[in-house]
């Protein structure tokens, strides 16, 4: 399973819900009886997105991470490209079609090793 989330919430949550919410679902999907999983933060978005008060990206991928790290699940390092100063987003956060497709050749990279 391929884990892609948090966006939305990384812009409405505090990092510590956040964690808390990425546990859960990893706790869930192991109950459920999924052994392999990976998972990509969301991409750092342009200036023009806002965090709630006391968060910032570095907040909510570091709060993501560590719950990954914790939980053993595999990080895809989809997050090290600048989608946005690429030209790889349809709004500042959400990737385009180019976008997609970067994410794609990184995911199928990273999980070929």
């Amino acid at each position: 399973v391929l884990i892609a989330l948090g966006t939305n919430d990384a812009f409405a949550v505090s990092p510590a819900e956040l964690a808390t919410r990425v546990a859960t679902l990893v706790g869930d999907l192991r109950s459920a009886g999924v052994s392999r999983m990976a998972a990509i933060v969301p991409i750092r978005p342009s200036a023009s997105w806002s965090f709630p008060a006391g968060s910032s990206y570095d907040a909510a991928l570091g709060a993501m991470t560590r719950v990954y790290r914790q939980e053993s699940v595999p990080v895809l390092p989809v997050h090290a490209v600048d989608f946005d100063s690429e030209a790889l987003t349809a709004d500042g956060v959400h990737p385009n079609d180019a976008g997609n497709e970067r994410m794609a050749q990184i995911i199928v990279e990273t999980l070929a090793g």
